[in-house]
């Protein structure tokens, strides 16, 4: 098994992935069922808090759970249920139109997203959720103008906005923050969904060996 250091090293990202399923005990987790588990899960909610529902819903996979370890901090599935959920918020709240149709886009637009993105392509699952949300809300395609274009820069708000402490990736970090992007951005469009800020709430600390603890804003105060 590798060890942090050796991980680091590792820039071929297909041995990356496969350090990482080694360590965290993945090799018996079937991501198709993951995926349609986290789809039942967010058609499930009730909660017009984008936060809550995610949080739910990661709570609800931990019984489900199919690894030789426990559900682990960071993963893949973060990528579809971010926007799963803040897609099942506004069907809760009675916003946007949003129907379990666009909670099943959402999340298998997510799910395009493979392991590893932010180190290998730049582009963090966490932040493309926001990206994702905002597409599907403007109706946006390849061949549209202001749509894709407001798609793109959600993207652009959710990484450039400055408040990234850095350090090695934290799934639950990139999360929150992306989620926390896409209710302002959507609160501009005119829907307004309740938000619980998780800044200094965090429950996953413990979880994330290399949690950046004082110096990320969601660890607890």
């Amino acid at each position: 098994m590798k060890t942090d250091d050796e991980m680091r090293k590792t820039l071929k990202r297909s041995d990356f992935i496969a350090g990482a399923v080694e360590r965290d005990g993945l090799m018996t987790v079937n991501f198709k069922e993951v995926t349609q588990w986290s789809i039942e899960l967010l058609k499930e909610t009730t909660s017009p808090d984008p936060t809550k529902v995610f949080l739910e819903v990661v709570k609800g996979l931990e019984p489900q759970w199919t690894g030789l370890t426990d559900l682990p901090p960071n993963g893949v599935w973060h990528h579809w249920i971010a926007p799963g959920a803040v897609i099942a918020a506004l069907r809760n709240a009675g916003l946007a139109n949003m129907k379990d149709e666009h909670i099943v886009e959402a999340v298998e637009r997510g799910a395009l997203l493979p392991g590893g993105t932010c180190g290998f392509l730049g582009v963090c699952g966490g932040y493309a959720a926001t990206g994702i949300v905002i597409a599907i809300v403007g109706e946006s395609t390849p061949l549209n103008d202001k749509e894709r274009g407001s798609a793109i820069r959600a993207v652009g708000e959710a990484s450039m906005s400055g408040w990234d402490p850095g350090g090695p990736r934290c799934c639950k970090r990139a999360t929150f923050h992306g989620i926390e992007t896409a209710i302002k951005i959507l609160g501009e469009m005119g829907y307004e969904l309740e938000n619980t800020s998780m800044q200094g709430a965090c429950e996953y600390f413990g979880l994330n060996e290399q949690c950046l603890e004082d110096d990320c804003p969601y660890y607890p105060s």
